[in-house]
């Protein structure tokens, strides 16, 4: 009881394994190939005889690091042709199939030359790699907002606080920020609500402040809300609002918020 029980979890990990590796088909050519006309049998160390049938313009087969064999063939002709592709240096490869009224063959190209629908996919899924990864390593604090409000309660300092954004413009994510100094005698921007998805945690950083030689202006660097870095933008402290210029055609004014306002 105990091995069945060890196979099925195995089976069930292996199961859920997510190839980061991809092999691209399309079809081109003076005919149009017929729906499940090609199909592509898989085979490697990992993936055994797995067979794929190409029932759209292109096809995207997800395979394991190393090396991979790929049978293409053809209801039509037979057996096409045999491919290996090495995927330990490369993440992608991209082959073309030509077809005409009297032959198909398999051509590799280079990303550049691949149709719109493949790229697209393609980007689509760097995209989200990259995405996923820059969350893994983004920069976090341990500030929240109950932290803050207790360490601003004894603050002096006219800048720092929790800030939101007076109005919603359904263009930008409407965040509670909090802006404490940090040790470059600047601030940091600390995240603490407000993101549209599950992109932004409680305390990540979300920018920083750098004093310039002018009174209450920053350079700002900046990140955006799918966390790429936009550096050496400007900010501006005027009287509890801030105005955070993060490009040349837009800016984000906020509030200050906490610690309230006295007399």
């Amino acid at each position: 009881m105990k091995l069945k029980s060890i196979l099925l979890l195995l089976f069930l990990c292996l199961a859920n394994i997510s190839f980061a590796q991809h092999v691209y088909f399309y079809t081109s050519g003076s005919r149009n190939v017929g729906k499940n006309e090609i199909t592509i049998l898989l085979s490697s160390k990992k993936q055994k005889d797995t067979k794929y049938n190409m029932t759209y313009t292109w096809i995207r087969i997800d395979v394991a690091e190393g090396t991979s064999t790929l049978k293409v063939n053809s209801s039509k002709y037979g057996d096409i042709e045999s491919i290996k592709v090495d995927m330990k240096k490369n993440d992608v490869a991209f082959y073309e199939i030509d077809a005409s009224n009297t032959s198909i063959k398999v051509v590799e190209k280079q990303e550049k030359w691949v149709s719109s629908s493949v790229q697209s996919d393609y980007n689509n899924i760097k995209h989200n790699r990259e995405l996923k990864e820059r969350i893994k390593n983004h920069p976090k604090t341990n500030w929240d907002q109950q932290k803050l409000k207790k360490y601003f309660d004894t603050s002096t300092d006219t800048i720092e606080g929790i800030y939101e954004v007076p109005y919603i413009d359904g263009r930008h994510p409407a965040y509670i920020l909090g802006i404490i100094k940090n040790k470059d005698n600047g601030f940091d921007i600390i995240y603490l609500d407000g993101s549209i998805g599950n992109t932004w945690k409680k305390g990540d950083l979300k920018g920083s402040l750098i004093r310039t030689g002018a009174k209450n202006v920053f350079r700002l660097n900046w990140y955006n809300e799918d966390k790429t870095l936009a550096e050496k933008k400007y900010a501006e402290y005027h009287e509890g609002r801030i105005n955070l210029r993060i490009s040349n055609s837009e800016s984000l004014y906020y509030l200050k918020m906490y610690p309230y306002f006295k007399e």
